[in-house]
Protein backbone atom coordinates (compact mmCIF):
# COMPACT_ATOMS: atom_id res chain seq x y z
CA UNK A 1 0.00 0.00 0.00
CA UNK A 2 2.69 2.42 1.06
CA UNK A 3 4.39 1.95 -2.17
CA UNK A 4 1.80 2.31 -4.25
CA UNK A 5 0.81 5.87 -2.58
CA UNK A 6 4.50 6.89 -3.09
CA UNK A 7 4.15 5.59 -6.78
CA UNK A 8 1.11 7.57 -7.30
CA UNK A 9 2.67 11.06 -5.15
CA UNK A 10 5.70 10.50 -7.88
CA UNK A 11 3.74 9.88 -10.99
CA UNK A 12 2.45 13.06 -11.82
CA UNK A 13 4.79 15.88 -11.69
CA UNK A 14 3.72 19.28 -12.85
CA UNK A 15 0.74 17.32 -14.03
CA UNK A 16 -0.27 17.87 -9.88
CA UNK A 17 0.28 21.11 -9.91
CA UNK A 18 -2.41 21.32 -12.76
CA UNK A 19 -4.80 19.92 -10.48
CA UNK A 20 -4.39 22.49 -8.15
CA UNK A 21 -4.38 25.27 -10.50
CA UNK A 22 -7.70 23.85 -12.11
CA UNK A 23 -9.30 23.43 -8.45
CA UNK A 24 -8.42 27.25 -7.65
CA UNK A 25 -9.48 27.98 -10.99
CA UNK A 26 -12.83 26.81 -10.97
CA UNK A 27 -13.40 28.65 -7.50
CA UNK A 28 -12.47 31.62 -9.02
CA UNK A 29 -15.02 30.96 -11.91
CA UNK A 30 -17.72 30.17 -10.20
CA UNK A 31 -18.94 34.27 -9.61
CA UNK A 32 -18.17 34.79 -13.61
CA UNK A 33 -20.21 31.64 -14.42
CA UNK A 34 -23.77 33.07 -14.77
CA UNK A 35 -22.56 36.00 -17.52
CA UNK A 36 -20.10 33.53 -19.41
CA UNK A 37 -23.46 31.44 -20.52
CA UNK A 38 -25.04 35.10 -21.28
CA UNK A 39 -22.93 35.45 -23.50
CA UNK A 40 -22.33 32.24 -25.06
CA UNK A 41 -25.98 31.90 -25.53
CA UNK A 42 -26.20 35.25 -27.98
CA UNK A 43 -22.14 34.45 -29.08
CA UNK A 44 -22.61 30.99 -30.44
CA UNK A 45 -24.93 30.03 -33.52
CA UNK A 46 -27.47 26.99 -33.81
CA UNK A 47 -25.64 25.91 -37.09
CA UNK A 48 -22.22 25.45 -35.30
CA UNK A 49 -23.73 23.16 -32.66
CA UNK A 50 -23.03 19.83 -34.70
CA UNK A 51 -18.68 20.59 -35.15
CA UNK A 52 -19.00 21.57 -31.43
CA UNK A 53 -21.29 18.98 -30.13
CA UNK A 54 -18.73 16.30 -32.40
CA UNK A 55 -15.79 17.50 -30.10
CA UNK A 56 -17.76 16.95 -26.88
CA UNK A 57 -18.24 13.42 -27.79
CA UNK A 58 -14.73 12.74 -27.71
CA UNK A 59 -15.09 12.87 -24.15
CA UNK A 60 -17.81 10.18 -23.68
CA UNK A 61 -16.70 7.18 -21.77
CA UNK A 62 -18.26 4.86 -24.00
CA UNK A 63 -15.38 6.64 -27.06
CA UNK A 64 -12.66 7.18 -24.23
CA UNK A 65 -13.15 3.38 -23.70
CA UNK A 66 -12.74 2.24 -27.41
CA UNK A 67 -9.40 4.24 -27.83
CA UNK A 68 -7.95 2.40 -24.69
CA UNK A 69 -9.19 -1.19 -25.72
CA UNK A 70 -7.91 -0.42 -28.99
CA UNK A 71 -4.46 0.11 -27.41
CA UNK A 72 -4.88 -2.69 -25.27
CA UNK A 73 -6.02 -5.21 -27.84
CA UNK A 74 -4.44 -3.96 -30.80
CA UNK A 75 -0.89 -2.49 -29.89
CA UNK A 76 0.18 -4.42 -27.16
CA UNK A 77 -0.60 -1.41 -24.39
CA UNK A 78 -1.81 -3.70 -21.71
CA UNK A 79 -0.84 -1.69 -18.48
CA UNK A 80 -2.10 1.78 -20.46
CA UNK A 81 -5.61 0.38 -21.51
CA UNK A 82 -6.15 -0.99 -18.21
CA UNK A 83 -5.46 2.36 -16.64
CA UNK A 84 -7.31 4.21 -18.92
CA UNK A 85 -10.27 2.35 -18.74
CA UNK A 86 -9.73 2.37 -14.44
CA UNK A 87 -9.23 6.06 -14.67
CA UNK A 88 -12.23 7.24 -16.83
CA UNK A 89 -14.75 4.57 -15.33
CA UNK A 90 -13.60 5.86 -11.61
CA UNK A 91 -13.37 9.76 -12.64
CA UNK A 92 -16.55 9.22 -14.44
CA UNK A 93 -18.51 7.58 -11.59
CA UNK A 94 -16.81 9.96 -8.88
CA UNK A 95 -18.25 12.99 -11.31
CA UNK A 96 -21.49 11.85 -11.21
CA UNK A 97 -22.28 10.96 -7.55
CA UNK A 98 -20.95 14.65 -7.39
CA UNK A 99 -23.55 16.01 -9.60
CA UNK A 100 -25.88 14.39 -7.59
CA UNK A 101 -24.99 15.30 -4.20
CA UNK A 102 -24.50 19.33 -5.56
CA UNK A 103 -27.46 19.18 -8.06
CA UNK A 104 -27.15 22.15 -9.75
CA UNK A 105 -28.59 23.38 -12.74
CA UNK A 106 -26.94 23.89 -15.68
CA UNK A 107 -27.24 26.60 -17.99
CA UNK A 108 -29.24 25.15 -20.30
CA UNK A 109 -31.87 24.59 -17.54
CA UNK A 110 -31.77 20.94 -16.85
CA UNK A 111 -29.89 19.32 -13.42
CA UNK A 112 -27.05 18.20 -12.40
CA UNK A 113 -24.05 20.68 -13.68
CA UNK A 114 -21.12 20.56 -11.10
CA UNK A 115 -19.07 19.04 -12.25
CA UNK A 116 -18.28 18.16 -15.60
CA UNK A 117 -18.16 14.19 -16.25
CA UNK A 118 -17.09 14.66 -19.90
CA UNK A 119 -14.50 17.01 -18.50
CA UNK A 120 -13.78 14.56 -15.98
CA UNK A 121 -13.28 11.52 -18.25
CA UNK A 122 -11.48 13.50 -21.08
CA UNK A 123 -8.93 14.77 -18.61
CA UNK A 124 -8.61 11.36 -16.95
CA UNK A 125 -7.58 9.87 -20.20
CA UNK A 126 -5.66 12.90 -21.06
CA UNK A 127 -3.34 12.15 -17.77
CA UNK A 128 -3.04 8.83 -18.58
CA UNK A 129 -2.23 9.17 -22.11
CA UNK A 130 0.37 11.53 -21.49
CA UNK A 131 2.17 9.53 -18.77
CA UNK A 132 2.64 6.86 -21.37
CA UNK A 133 3.66 9.16 -23.78
CA UNK A 134 5.61 12.37 -21.94
CA UNK A 135 6.80 13.97 -24.85
CA UNK A 136 3.12 14.76 -26.66
CA UNK A 137 1.85 15.52 -23.34
CA UNK A 138 0.41 19.10 -24.87
CA UNK A 139 -1.63 17.34 -27.80
CA UNK A 140 -3.57 15.41 -25.09
CA UNK A 141 -4.01 17.69 -22.86
CA UNK A 142 -5.19 20.17 -25.55
CA UNK A 143 -7.79 17.86 -26.80
CA UNK A 144 -9.03 17.30 -23.46
CA UNK A 145 -9.69 21.23 -23.08
CA UNK A 146 -11.30 21.31 -26.37
CA UNK A 147 -14.03 19.06 -25.17
CA UNK A 148 -14.40 20.94 -21.92
CA UNK A 149 -14.94 24.10 -23.86
CA UNK A 150 -17.62 22.33 -25.87
CA UNK A 151 -19.57 21.63 -23.19
CA UNK A 152 -19.34 25.14 -22.18
CA UNK A 153 -20.72 26.60 -25.55
CA UNK A 154 -23.01 23.97 -25.64
CA UNK A 155 -24.21 25.16 -22.52
CA UNK A 156 -24.39 21.86 -20.99
CA UNK A 157 -21.91 23.34 -17.95
CA UNK A 158 -20.31 26.60 -17.26
CA UNK A 159 -16.22 27.13 -16.74
CA UNK A 160 -15.78 26.09 -12.92
CA UNK A 161 -18.28 22.97 -13.94
CA UNK A 162 -15.13 22.10 -16.68
CA UNK A 163 -12.42 23.32 -14.67
CA UNK A 164 -13.63 21.03 -11.26
CA UNK A 165 -14.07 17.85 -13.95
CA UNK A 166 -10.51 18.71 -15.30
CA UNK A 167 -9.11 18.54 -11.67
CA UNK A 168 -10.99 15.33 -11.37
CA UNK A 169 -10.14 13.86 -14.23
CA UNK A 170 -6.30 14.78 -14.07
CA UNK A 171 -6.18 13.20 -10.47
CA UNK A 172 -8.16 10.03 -11.28
CA UNK A 173 -5.93 9.79 -14.18
CA UNK A 174 -2.25 9.79 -12.53
CA UNK A 175 -3.68 7.54 -9.70
CA UNK A 176 -5.24 5.25 -11.92
CA UNK A 177 -2.15 5.43 -14.34
CA UNK A 178 0.52 4.92 -11.70
CA UNK A 179 -1.75 1.94 -10.05
CA UNK A 180 -1.33 0.29 -13.27
CA UNK A 181 2.04 0.33 -13.93
CA UNK A 182 2.59 -1.75 -10.30
CA UNK A 183 0.02 -4.75 -11.61
CA UNK A 184 2.23 -7.52 -12.19
CA UNK A 185 0.02 -9.55 -13.38
CA UNK A 186 0.00 -7.44 -16.84
CA UNK A 187 3.11 -8.68 -17.22
CA UNK A 188 2.21 -12.31 -17.55
CA UNK A 189 1.46 -13.27 -21.41
CA UNK A 190 -0.85 -15.81 -20.81
CA UNK A 191 -2.88 -13.52 -18.39
CA UNK A 192 -3.21 -10.92 -20.81
CA UNK A 193 -4.85 -13.64 -23.38
CA UNK A 194 -7.09 -13.52 -21.17
CA UNK A 195 -7.28 -9.69 -20.24
CA UNK A 196 -7.24 -8.49 -24.25
CA UNK A 197 -10.09 -10.92 -24.70
CA UNK A 198 -12.38 -9.50 -22.23
CA UNK A 199 -11.84 -5.88 -23.12
CA UNK A 200 -12.32 -7.41 -26.92
CA UNK A 201 -16.24 -8.39 -24.90
CA UNK A 202 -16.85 -5.14 -23.36
CA UNK A 203 -16.23 -3.43 -26.27
CA UNK A 204 -18.65 -5.66 -28.30
CA UNK A 205 -21.13 -5.34 -25.21
CA UNK A 206 -20.48 -1.05 -25.62
CA UNK A 207 -21.52 -1.17 -29.17
CA UNK A 208 -24.80 -3.71 -28.82
CA UNK A 209 -26.34 -1.82 -26.09
CA UNK A 210 -29.45 -0.46 -26.06
CA UNK A 211 -27.98 3.41 -26.09
CA UNK A 212 -24.86 2.86 -28.56
CA UNK A 213 -22.22 4.80 -29.48
CA UNK A 214 -22.32 8.79 -29.77
CA UNK A 215 -22.96 9.57 -33.48
CA UNK A 216 -21.25 9.81 -35.63
CA UNK A 217 -18.79 8.04 -33.32
CA UNK A 218 -21.09 4.81 -33.56
CA UNK A 219 -21.07 4.62 -37.41
CA UNK A 220 -17.19 3.95 -36.40
CA UNK A 221 -17.82 1.30 -33.80
CA UNK A 222 -19.34 -1.88 -36.00
CA UNK A 223 -15.64 -1.69 -38.40
CA UNK A 224 -13.30 -0.70 -35.47
CA UNK A 225 -14.87 -3.61 -33.33
CA UNK A 226 -14.33 -6.25 -36.63
CA UNK A 227 -10.69 -5.06 -36.78
CA UNK A 228 -9.83 -5.35 -33.34
CA UNK A 229 -11.37 -9.25 -33.13
CA UNK A 230 -10.01 -10.04 -36.85
CA UNK A 231 -6.59 -8.91 -35.18
CA UNK A 232 -6.97 -11.00 -32.26
CA UNK A 233 -7.81 -14.39 -33.61
CA UNK A 234 -5.15 -13.54 -36.38
CA UNK A 235 -2.74 -13.28 -33.69
CA UNK A 236 -4.19 -16.71 -31.64
CA UNK A 237 -4.13 -18.53 -34.99
CA UNK A 238 -0.38 -17.34 -35.56
CA UNK A 239 1.40 -20.54 -33.84
CA UNK A 240 -0.37 -22.90 -35.28
CA UNK A 241 -0.01 -21.16 -38.84
CA UNK A 242 3.67 -21.20 -38.29
CA UNK A 243 3.70 -25.30 -36.94
CA UNK A 244 1.69 -26.35 -40.16
CA UNK A 245 3.68 -24.37 -42.26
CA UNK A 246 6.79 -26.14 -40.88
CA UNK A 247 5.89 -29.54 -40.39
Amino acid sequence: MKETLHRIAAAGGMAWLAVAVCAALAAAAFPFDAAVAAWVKGAVREEHHFAVHLVGNLGHGVALGLIFVTLAVLYGEERTGVGGLMAIITGGLTADALRMLFNRTRPDGDPFSFPSAHSACAFAAAAVLARRWPRRWYLFYLAAAAVGGSRVLLLKHFPSDVLAGAALGITFGLACAAVADGMRWLRDPETMRWVRGLLASMLVLAVIAPEGLPDPLGLLAGPAVLLILVRRATSLLEPQLSHDGQS
